[in-house]
């Protein structure tokens, strides 16, 4: 599969969690104007628009900058940013367990946080490969250009 195909997979991967994401009828009383309900369409959104951003900007990036990215480091911008966002996507699927159950503790919910912060973390690690790629692709560029005097 070619990495833009791939950022388009990843979209649509979004939107199906985004769907099982979704607010159960028993939590969502419990679960009220909180983090959980309010964060979830505007997650599901963002996070597939991105990956649908990146999908095109990988598509036009030979014709753009007329040389090809690395393979290696878009499949790592791919990867760091997936686990980014499936480390800050779990947690919302196990808050409604959590909070029927009755019995979740605050350190329980710290947890997920930690695992959320986490997951954040890895996004911006893949904006930095982003960077990386597009930095790479430009010196590549240059070193393949023929000097003029």
């Amino acid at each position: 599969m070619s990495l833009p195909q791939l950022w388009l997979g990843g979209a649509i991967a979004v939107v199906l969690l985004g769907a099982a994401e979704l607010p159960r009828p028993l939590s969502d009383y419990s679960l009220h104007d909180t983090y959980y309900v309010i964060a979830h369409a505007h997650y599901v959104f963002n996070l597939a628009g991105a990956f649908v951003f990146f999908a095109v900007v990988y598509w036009a990036f030979d014709r753009v900058f007329r040389v090809s990215y690395s393979r290696f480091l878009g499949l790592a911008h791919f990867a760091t940013t997936l686990a980014g966002v499936l480390s800050m996507s779990l947690p919302l699927l196990a808050a409604p367990g959590l909070s029927v159950s009755r019995q979740a503790t605050i350190e329980a919910f710290d947890r997920l946080k930690t695992m959320n912060s986490i997951g954040y973390w890895l996004i911006l690690a893949g904006l930095v490969l982003f960077a990386v790629v597009v930095i790479d692709a430009i010196r590549r560029r240059l070193a393949a250009r023929p000097a003029t005097r």
